[in-house]
């Protein structure tokens, strides 16, 4: 299964016109790293982490089960009090325009979703995100 992480990698080298987040390239293979250990980690089919930053068919919870919290984990983007670091999630992204998209995005969706305790908390967070960017 060699292909999955170049497969990630294609898709979130996309731009956001595609419906998909962008992160920075210098951060693409460890997204896809990540994307990789949490598939097998929570048991989620790989396909799944490809729509993992898609603005428009985000998976649903049953299809991901506790892949967001896996990768903000991973990540490091919850402090030990589980509250989710906006700074750290910015840290992957290096387009100003996308930056403060996810800023803004962020803005409506952390005072519902500050605390992160569990995967429904995790996948709510990221939904929200993505319905907001």
């Amino acid at each position: 299964m060699r292909t999955l992480p170049l497969i990630v990698v294609l898709f979130v080298t996309s731009f956001v016109n595609a419906n998909k987040i962008i992160y920075a390239k210098k951060d693409v293979e460890r997204i896809a790293e990540v994307a990789s250990i949490c598939t097998k980690s929570v048991h989620v089919d790989p396909k799944y982490s490809l729509d993992l930053d898609d603005i428009r068919d985000f998976p649903s919870r049953k299809e991901i089960k506790c892949l967001s919290l896996c990768m903000i984990e991973l990540f490091g983007l919850l402090s030990k009090e589980h509250r989710f670091l906006p700074e750290a999630y910015l840290s992957y992204m290096d387009d100003p325009i996308i930056i403060q998209e996810a800023k803004a995005s962020m803005d409506k969706c952390l005072p519902q979703y500050d605390i992160i305790d569990s995967c429904e908390d995790a996948y709510d967070l990221h939904q929200c995100i993505l319905k907001n960017f």
